[in-house]
């Protein structure tokens, strides 16, 4: 497991990624650290249906007989989803012992409260996962942040639940790898265009208010409409690429995976953002904002202007390269693992 070093070379980064991970942001992660000298093991246990990057899959007793046998071999241990190992929690505790360096990815509802959030966000739908109550919730990350100091979140929507309880949250974007999407920009001659949608988590996302609004709009203007749903990664990208417009969420206030994989296939996005969160962002997102109130005319709107559709998508492709590409993240992941302090 352990990488032998030549001499004279500095010592190696070892870092753990467990026990999830979330829309492959993990496995990105691991690949391109593995790809520039930094010795990357990611272990989870959640399926992956989607055909992203995975390095070990164990079950969750597998998981931990192995973290057992080789966890003195890591540096750094980047935990996802508020998750640990052990579901006590009891693995932070030997790494305290051995003053190990931790950080706690949050990806969404692991670290939201909705009574914060619907101050800011009447849209936003939470529910937690295994039935939790929101002081069940509040609970768990109240007993993480005493042990684990640092967290990281992609955006300044999560940001704002985090500093709540951590003592340090960093902001590090959602990464893709750019080169691996080659934009389609839609066609402006293209007078039926496809609108399409992924309802990957459909009550989160407001895809019921997505489909009876193109079933309105569908009574006025010719265009085809197509969800995505349950599909392998490679084959939902074809699909997205054929696309004119593709609708992310109406719900959360930011914008997620979806909406930075059609940037970077040159395609016009409609996702909601909260006003107030719109000075977070270091450059505008050419990203058409939308709430179940405002879908209906600003989805008109796109099907109604190709000229401002095929704008859009080659802006969204500039903005995912500046922002979101690997290239750009990966550096920023690497000076926040630096800046850790042992436990």
């Amino acid at each position: 497991m352990i990488m032998l070093l030549k001499k004279g070379r500095p010592q190696t980064m070892r870092i753990l990624i467990a026990p999830v991970d979330m829309a492959g942001q993990a496995g990105l992660l691991a690949k391109n650290l593995n790809g520039i000298d930094y010795q990357v093991t990611l272990c989870t246990y959640n399926r992956n249906p989607f055909g992203h990057y995975r390095q070990l899959q164990l079950s969750r007793p597998e998981m931990k007989k192995w973290f057992s046998e080789h966890w003195n071999e890591f540096d750094v241990f980047h935990y996802y989803w508020g998750l640990t190992i052990y579901n006590d929690g009891s693995d932070l505790d030997q790494l305290i012992h051995q003053h190990k360096k931790v950080l706690m990815r949050h990806c969404g509802n692991d670290v939201r409260i909705r009574s914060a959030a619907r101050k800011n966000n009447p849209y936003i739908r939470i529910l937690y996962r295994n039935g939790q109550t929101e002081e069940q919730v509040v609970n768990h990350l109240k007993i993480l942040s005493r042990r684990i100091r640092d967290a990281v979140v992609p955006d300044y929507e999560l940001y704002e639940h985090a500093k709540l309880f951590y003592e340090k949250v960093h902001v590090v974007p959602r990464m893709i790898q750019t080169q691996s999407f080659r934009p389609r920009f839609p066609d402006e001659k293209n007078d039926r265009p496809l609108v399409v949608h992924a309802p990957s988590l459909p009550f989160f996302k407001g895809s019921g208010d997505v489909i009876d609004t193109v079933k309105e709009l569908q009574r006025r203007y010719d265009f085809d409409f197509q969800l995505v749903k349950n599909l392998p990664q490679r084959k939902a990208l074809k699909i997205y690429s054929r696309a004119d417009i593709i609708i992310d969420q109406l719900l959360i206030g930011t914008y997620g995976v979806l909406a930075v994989e059609a940037m970077a296939l040159g395609k016009p996005v409609i996702s909601y953002l909260r006003e107030d969160l719109k000075s977070t962002f270091l450059t505008d997102p050419p990203i058409v904002s939308a709430n179940p109130a405002t879908l209906y005319e600003q989805l008109e709107w796109l099907i109604t202007h190709p000229a401002e559709r095929r704008r859009l998508g080659i802006s969204g492709r500039k903005y995912v390269e500046d922002m979101h590409d690997v290239r750009k993240v990966v550096p920023q992941m690497i000076r926040v693992y630096k800046q850790l302090p042992p436990l």
